[in-house]
């Protein structure tokens, strides 16, 4: 009932307090299918996927290089493509299996087969005819022919020199605040039009702190700017703000998606990339610090050779810029197998990113369009195969190596060295030792993981993940840490189990074989060791271990504290035995199934405390066959730090740990303490390390023909694209030529790399380039809208010393930027920018304004994540690395991962870490609409924003106009205040009725969710 409630009320407090259909709303304002790929993407699918199927398998018949052109089909442009051959097209767009070109490249009928199955042809690979019915299924895209060969640069404005234009005369002289309105005015004018009116301080302040920092304004904040009345009010906000932490959270996101970010390599696997968070935090202090962009470009090309000839306090940070090329996808089984994949993907990641060119397309080719050579290709291909790349480790080779030392190689050759010898010596010492310690007598027969030793197949190291035999779900993990000192049942191990401790559900769990006990007249003997952190405050949870059936119904119920091991009895929980905090115990249980009944002992170093006889619990069904810890007893409180190892339960008697000598010396010697010695040295290292690159063997690359490494061409120098005024590199050149190509890539005559720059800045603020396809500058891309106020941005870029900051300033202190929106539904947009172009906000945006709004939003920068042990975890295509790690910091910081995206940020449209993403596109879907009403996260957001409300404001009415302030930036007007009234009053009656325990906190939380899902909190003016 009181969903049906929610779900009513808010739809009808959306329609009638918004009037535009909020996203809680209901469906009909949301409903709608996802966008397909852009042309872009759809036309880059095409040159990287499609056209080398083409090339090799279908041009030597059907192209007009052919000797003999079969069935009048040629496929090399597009206009040959669409017309088709004899037999008429070839294609149905957006219909593989309507499609001929798909039923003949399956063979599915054997009079219709390409390539034909004769004269050594075969059959085309799966793989290759999945990519040809995904492109079919795109709507088949097909670049526009261009007439002739590749055009000249001299026909390209993308080509020209940089102009440095004059701001044009306008008519209403009054409105410009700043050169940048001079040449938007000149064009509203010549088009008719004239500007929008000035936003209102409230729409103002919101818009530069979210397009700032990611986050809404404070109601101090707005305050503050609203009783601002000085010339300079606004832009002390824009100076604020770019001082603050947060921009570099938010920009460093928006260059995140161009360089495909991950923490996953993304072969088949998609092994875990535990070092690449530091390039991640790499390029959040670098757009805080105002990094100039020509260094922050050359640092993430060259990084390495900078930081050798360059000043020792900046070593580290250089070394790590050079992560962007080490974030390359890998691909396949063996990563190692197909580098060269992982370098076309460089090439067409860096193309992209600084260049704004679609250097891919020049593979298997000459540029069908812009003027990039084979050879241009192979020449920058060359420099990327001379540096050494590092291997995260795959499902084929699954340890990582060629990590890049933060230390100089004066410091990190001797720190090598010594590392060595530590190793071998502990490696050498424990082996003699272990030879003299006996193992352990038995071994469960049921749990063939009791020790956790198996764990090291899925962790290994300080932290890592539970699999099967046992499952969890929760903050569980295997640690190598949780080792108990106890060896009467089993030898001394590296894996236990740990369960983090705090406000959280959790359950570990294992099947045992099924022992129907009714008519069992044996003793079942258990064996758990464990250890109970000190607690962290006066109340704190227990958690519960039990054996039992598998339905719910435990046999031996125990809950298990920082101070006790305690049973509930005749409905009351009774104490057992003391537990001593931070130390470890061994558990024992004898379990008479018979008289259902069990008793025990429970040791530790300094002795052992008896567990008297007590009775199975009454609600047992008379099996057992499951064994589980879980947090069903934490009764709302923390729960302290568990940690878990050697569980046995089995048909014949335990030794206890006093068998291999007392309890007291049960770990002697220093076994222990010299395996963790020598575990933390493989898992860490001599030093700290950065997923990044370093100089190789360098040498020229050869043409790959068709795109196929092992169809080797002519070699091709090492060098620069020509078009761009590159050359091949000087004869006797040492090193890679990354470091030249730093250079190259950010020298005064190079046109394109501030040109692309200035665009994507002017796209992220305006919500569309002056050139509207952001990665693409060539011919098939979009010219300027605006091509002299491009030309402007990119001149002042340069003479302001390459400043970030400097460009945010000219352009949000522009009247251009401080327009209205159009505030009615159904407005074109405005592409002479005369007005503000509304937009959504983004996944990071709303989840993290949600956090914040709620104050639960956690600062800092981000570390790395619990991945499994690099030195001993295993994944697989057919078991690949998956994982949520979720947190309450920035959403920049959560882990990202290839193959399958974290769930929120996928579904509100947050970008592939597969293919550099350089323009979001907002969709619109009903699961969206449904995640505000049903979503845990949405409830607990606006459950914490309530009870601060309820905590800080003294009614309903300051409650609501603070709810309206922190989601909307404004306070409500009377109607809305009178609507919340109806809305609160009615929610709490049926609240009431429901029987629900706070309905004023139940009935406050609902109103603060149906501003989570209101179009004014969504979207930006």
């Amino acid at each position: 009932m009181t969903l049906r409630l929610g779900f009513a009320m808010i739809c009808r407090l959306n329609a009638r307090l918004l009037g535009v259909g909020g996203l809680a709303l209901a469906c009909s304002s949301w409903v709608g299918t996802a966008k397909d790929l852009t042309k872009a993407e759809g036309l880059a699918f095409f040159e990287n996927r499609i056209r080398p199927i083409f090339v090799e398998h279908c041009y030597p018949c059907h192209s007009t290089e052919a000797k003999k052109v079969k069935g009048a089909l040629k496929l090399d442009t597009q206009a040959d493509f669409l017309k088709g051959g004899t037999d008429g097209t070839i294609v149905v767009a957006g219909h593989p299996e309507q499609s001929a070109l798909i039923r003949a490249v399956r063979y599915e009928d054997p009079d219709f087969q390409m390539p034909p199955n004769k004269d050594g042809a075969k059959k085309l690979p799966e793989a290759n005819i999945a990519d040809l019915v995904r492109w079919v299924s795109m709507g088949a895209p097909y670049p526009e022919t261009a007439q002739g060969t590749a055009p000249l640069a001299s026909k390209s404005w993308a080509f020209a020199p940089i102009k440095n234009p004059r701001p044009p005369s306008v008519k209403k002289s009054k409105w410009p605040a700043n050169s940048v309105d001079r040449f938007i005015l000149a064009k509203i004018e010549a088009n008719g039009g004239s500007p929008a009116e000035p936003a209102d301080r409230y729409t103002l302040i919101r818009r530069a702190t979210y397009d700032l920092t990611g986050l809404p304004p404070t109601p101090e904040e707005v305050d503050e700017f609203i009783n601002d009345r000085s010339p300079a009010a606004f832009s002390q906000v824009v100076d604020r703000l770019l001082e603050s932490r947060a921009y570099g959270e938010h920009w460093g996101r928006h260059w995140l998606d161009i360089v495909r970010y991950a923490d996953t390599a993304g072969d088949t696997a998609d092994y875990p990339v535990g070092l690449a968070w530091r390039y991640r935090n790499y390029v959040v202090d670098s757009f805080n610090a105002d990094k100039p962009y020509d260094e922050f470009i050359r640092e993430q090309i060259a990084g390495d050779i900078l930081a050798e000839r360059g000043a020792q306090a900046r070593y580290a940070e250089r070394v790590v810029a050079t992560g962007f090329l080490a974030i390359s996808r890998r691909f396949g089984f063996d990563s190692e197998k197909y580098h060269h994949l992982t370098l076309q993907d460089t090439l067409d990641t860096m193309g992209q990113t600084v260049l704004g060119l679609s250097l891919g397309c020049a593979r298997c080719h000459d540029h069908k369009f812009d003027p990039i050579s084979m050879q241009d290709y192979y020449a920058l291909y060359g420099i990327f195969s001379s540096t050494r790349f590092p291997f995260p480790g795959s499902e084929q080779k699954p340890l990582m190596r060629s990590m890049v030392p933060l230390i100089p190689p004066q410091e990190s050759q001797p720190a090598w060295r010594e590392y060595d010898q530590q190793v071998a010596a502990l490696s050498a010492g424990l082996k003699d030792r272990k030879g003299n310690v006996p193992g352990g007598v038995f071994r469960s027969l049921h749990d063939p993981d009791g020790d956790f030793e198996t764990q090291k197949d899925a962790a290994g190291g300080s932290y890592g993940f539970i699999v099967p035999p046992w499952r969890s779900e929760g903050k569980v993990s295997v640690s190598m840490a949780a080792q108990s000192p106890f060896k009467n049942l089993y030898p001394l191990g590296k894996f236990g189990a740990n369960v983090a401790g705090g406000e959280h559900d959790y359950h570990l769990t294992e099947a045992l074989y099924p022992h129907p006990t009714r008519t069992n007249d044996r003793l079942l003997y258990v064996n758990i060791d464990f250890r109970v952190a000190a607690p962290e405050a006066a109340a704190m949870g227990a958690h519960r271990f039990w054996i039992g059936a598998q339905t719910g119904s435990p046999a031996v119920e125990l809950l298990i504290s920082s101070d006790a091991v305690s049973t509930f009895r005749r409905g009351r929980v009774e104490k057992l035995a003391t537990v001593a905090p931070s130390q470890w115990h061994n558990l024992q249980l004898t379990l008479d199934l018979t008289q259902r009944t069990f008793t025990g002992t429970l040791g530790r170093r300094d002795g052992t405390q008896e567990i008297s006889k007590n009775q199975f619990a009454s609600k047992w069904t008379g099996n057992l066959d499951h064994v589980q810890w879980d947090s069903k007893a934490r009764q709302n409180s923390a729960l302290p730090s568990l940690e878990i190892d050697n569980f046995a339960a089995q048909f014949h008697l335990i030794p206890t740990v006093s068998t291999n000598g007392s309890i007291a010396n049960a770990d002697k010697g220093d076994i222990k303490v010299d395996s963790e010695k020598l575990t933390t040295l493989l898992i860490n290292g001599p030093f700290e390390m950065a997923y990044g690159v370093v100089e190789g063997t360098p040498h020229d690359a050869r043409l790959q023909m068709r795109g196929e490494p092992d169809r080797p061409g002519e070699e091709s120098p090492r060098g620069f694209i020509k078009a761009l005024g590159g050359r091949a590199l000087p004869t006797g050149t040492r090193g890679s030529g990354r470091f030249e190509l730093a250079q190259w890539l950010t020298r005064p005559e190079n046109p394109l790399t501030a040109r692309v720059m200035v665009n994507r800045l002017w796209q992220y603020h305006f919500g569309r380039g002056l050139v509207s396809t952001p990665n693409d500058f060539g011919i098939r891309g979009q010219e300027p809208t605006h091509p002299e106020l491009l030309d402007y941005l990119a001149t002042q870029f340069r003479r302001s010393g390459w400043s970030m900051k400097a460009m945010h300033r000219l352009l949000m202190l522009s009247a251009t930027y401080q327009q209205s929106s159009p505030r009615l539904e159904g407005n074109s947009t405005s592409h002479d920018y005369s007005s503000f172009e509304r937009r959504r906000l983004g996944a990071e945006e709303l989840r993290d304004a949600m956090l914040a709004i709620s104050h639960e939003l956690k600062p800092g920068p981000g570390r790395e994540h619990a991945f499994p042990s690099p030195v001993t975890a295993t994944f697989s295509q057919h078991g690949p690395f998956s994982a949520v790690y979720e947190h309450q910091q920035r959403s920049i910081y959560l882990m990202t991962q290839r193959i399958k995206r974290h769930p929120f940020l996928a579904l509100f449209d947050g970008p592939d870490p597969n293919a550099t993403t350089a323009d979001r596109r907002p969709t619109t879907v009903p699961t969206q609409a449904l995640y505000f009403l049903n979503s845990p996260f949405v409830h607990e957001m606006a459950a914490k924003c309530a009870n601060h409300l309820r905590a800080n404001q003294p009614n309903d009415v300051q409650r609501v106009n603070q709810a309206w302030r922190l989601t909307t930036g404004r306070s409500p007007s009377p109607i809305e205040q009178s609507e919340a009234a109806v809305f609160l009053a009615a929610y709490r009656a049926e609240l009431t009725a429901a029987g629900q325990v706070d309905p004023e906190a139940g009935a406050l939380a609902a109103y603060v969710r149906s501003l989570f899902g209101s179009n004014e909190f969504l979207h930006l003016d």
